[in-house]
């Protein structure tokens, strides 16, 4: 075990780095972590200010077996070219016997954070669905920015990245898929299924694993674990195949079928998925997405290119725009420029020194507004086709008005790209006779 007490620096590549502190350790608890300030080395212009160091925590051999892998996965040039991956900064030796990893530093892990009905929550479940391209637990999505709107997810914790189907069991028992209780390996579908139950998980904490159960003896985590699944999908039939003969995959199952048949210990209280997210209040695009991931049999769940392409995907992406931008949605246009990509058409809140009360706008109002920005838009009377193809979304910043710039009455909009940000704004005319395209 490897134990740095604070200030002590250890030698990188790079730069070096201070000890300040040590952190708990999330997920396997197999290493020792700390937050470290980054020394940077004379001549060196350009550092980050943190580090994460991280060390294996015991004597046994899979703690020094995880950490090693970790840094071959680390090592692996898809994932060192990736941004949706930690970065490596130094992988050290220490007296020739201690493999130390130097590695980027995030503010927060997705388990630490608490959802609520907010923007930010909403941003934070995108920023992990985009980033969420392993099997991962919530403990290794690593977040920053989660309070404003550019949360930044990036996926650490690589020490139990395995082939695909080389491991039985390899999921925790929050995220492991139905067919992964049942005796088969984990494959590219169980990681989809991972990925909604770390959604799912923030949504509802508790909802999935062994949180909560009634006899808190290893022997019955399991058990408990594939009940809770059981509820949540009732439509499932736990029969593990014939070619199984593992008792202790076949006994959970059995005893976890009897636990569903008479539940008691609170496991009653878990109802199904519609129903549970209808009660968390949970959107219905978030839910129609989970639903969509949740597939009982892997043949037929989608991959994780099919989530990130499908209508359900972008439908919550929509919807979770508009949040940002402190709107209402009204309509979907079609960008021409995007491969005809339909974005949507939001009125927004808030201005430079004005809240808008959206409710005070009737649909009339709303549908002429739409109407009028849809035609220039798609009919490429507003944008060029260069700005149009950064477009993500449009806003109605103000409706139809006169301004001392243009006495013409017209509507104010704006495009703005998947952060946010503003591409070029124009004037939607009342009369389209007038229309012309922005400067």
């Amino acid at each position: 075990m490897a134990s740095f007490a604070p200030n002590h620096v250890l030698t990188g590549t790079r730069w070096d780095y201070r000890i300040l502190h040590p952190l708990q350790a999330g997920g396997t608890k197999t290493s020792s972590v700390f937050q470290a300030e980054v020394l940077p080395h004379q001549g060196v212009t350009s550092a980050p200010k943190w580090a994460l160091i991280k060390t294996t925590d015991d004597e046994r051999g899979f703690s020094k077996e995880n950490l090693d892998r970790e840094l071959q996965n680390y090592l692996s040039p898809n994932i060192a070219s990736a941004a949706c991956f930690r970065k490596l900064y130094d992988a050290i030796d220490v007296d020739n016997k201690t493999l130390v990893l130097a590695l980027e530093w995030l503010d927060t892990t997705l388990a630490e954070v608490r959802f609520q009905h907010d923007k930010d929550s909403y941003a934070i479940i995108v920023a992990f669905l985009d980033a969420a391209l392993n099997n991962l637990k919530n403990a290794n999505i690593l977040l920053s920015g989660i309070n404003t709107s550019k949360v930044t997810a990036k996926v650490g914790d690589l020490g139990l990245v395995f082939p695909d189907a080389s491991r039985l069991k390899a999921q925790p028992m929050a995220l492991r898929a139905p067919e992964v209780w049942l005796g088969l390996p984990c494959t590219n579908p169980s990681q989809v299924w991972a990925i909604g139950a770390i959604t799912l998980c923030f949504l509802r904490p508790g909802i999935l694993g062994e949180h909560d159960a009634p006899e808190p003896r290893p022997q019955t985590f399991s058990i408990w674990s594939i009940a809770k699944v059981g509820r949540l999908f009732p439509e499932w039939n736990p029969q593990p195949p014939e070619s199984v003969t593992d008792d202790q995959i076949l006994i959970p199952i059995e005893l976890a079928r009897k636990l569903l048949r008479q539940p008691r210990g609170g496991l009653e209280k878990i109802m199904p998925l519609e129903e549970e997210m209808e009660e968390a209040k949970i959107p219905p695009e978030l839910v129609d997405l989970l639903r969509f991931m949740f597939v009982l049999e892997p043949d037929q769940r989608p991959s994780a290119s099919d989530v990130l392409e499908s209508k359900q995907y972008e439908a919550f992406k929509q919807f979770v725009r508009a949040m940002l931008v402190g709107g209402v949605k009204i309509a979907e246009v079609v960008n021409k420029a995007r491969g005809n990509a339909r974005i949507p058409l939001i009125i927004s809140e808030s201005g430079d020194g004005y809240k808008r009360l959206l409710e005070a706008i009737g649909d009339r109002a709303k549908a002429m507004a739409a109407g009028k920005v849809k035609a220039a838009f798609e009919g490429g009377k507003l944008f060029d086709d260069d700005d149009m193809a950064k477009m993500d979304q449009l806003v109605v910043t103000n409706m139809s008005h006169q301004s001392d710039t243009d006495q013409n009455a017209h509507y104010s909009v704006h495009g703005e790209n998947a952060s946010g940000k503003k591409v070029k704004g124009g004037h939607v005319m009342e009369d389209e006779s007038r229309q012309t395209k922005a400067e």
